[in-house]
């Protein structure tokens, strides 16, 4: 049997297609999350919930930096990770005039105080 240039091409192509990683073993577990992030940035993962941020879903990881003599030492963040890719989502939307926050629960809004709080006499410096 003859090999045409068709043929070894399709063989390539197959051969290509399975050797490349695909999403067919499904999207990662919170724990796999967990141990990649304490992996990657040497931190101990308190808490992980999952939710929807940016209108993807994510695991939200609550994490501690480890003790020392910097100034993030014990520091509490909160990242959010993909679950098919296992990455940090970013909480910026960039746009035409800068960046803007995620859309979310409202709880990047900063200085939100209540109108009463101005009327009591506190300096804002």
């Amino acid at each position: 049997m003859k090999f045409t240039s068709f043929t070894a091409a399709f063989a390539v192509l197959c051969l290509m297609a399975a050797a490349t990683p695909g999403t067919a073993q499904g999207a990662m577990t919170a724990q796999q999350a967990s141990d990649s992030i304490e992996r990657q940035f040497g931190v101990k993962v308190l808490k992980i919930s999952k939710t929807t941020f940016a209108g993807k879903s994510v695991f939200l990881l609550t994490v501690m930096s480890p003790g020392g003599n910097e100034n993030s030492a014990f520091q509490v963040s909160r990242l959010a990770v993909d679950p098919d890719t296992g990455r940090l989502v970013s909480g910026f939307r960039h746009r035409r005039s800068g960046y803007d926050y995620a859309e979310g629960d409202g709880a990047n809004e900063t200085n939100r105080q209540p109108t009463g709080v101005l009327r009591q006499g506190w300096n804002w410096r």
